[in-house]
């Protein structure tokens, strides 16, 4: 099945908005759905997307956390 990154991304945006999960289980659950590879869905995925993946991972520490500067 060929996939666009504006169907993945849709489809994305109506996962999270359904089942209120974060963007990382929501991207597993579209991959799972669609039939695409976790590690192939990097490709379909937005500069704003990778950003907010970024923040929910420091969020629950799956990543360290990058110096932010203060406000």
């Amino acid at each position: 099945m060929l996939v666009t990154q504006k169907q993945f991304l849709e489809r994305l945006d109506r996962h999270i908005a359904k089942h209120k999960n974060g963007y990382i289980e929501s991207i597993l659950a579209v991959c799972e759905e669609m039939g695409i590879d976790p590690e192939q869905a990097a490709k379909y995925l937005s500069k704003p997307i990778i950003e907010k993946i970024r923040a929910e991972g420091e969020s629950i520490n799956l990543l360290p956390t990058t110096a932010k500067l203060p406000i």
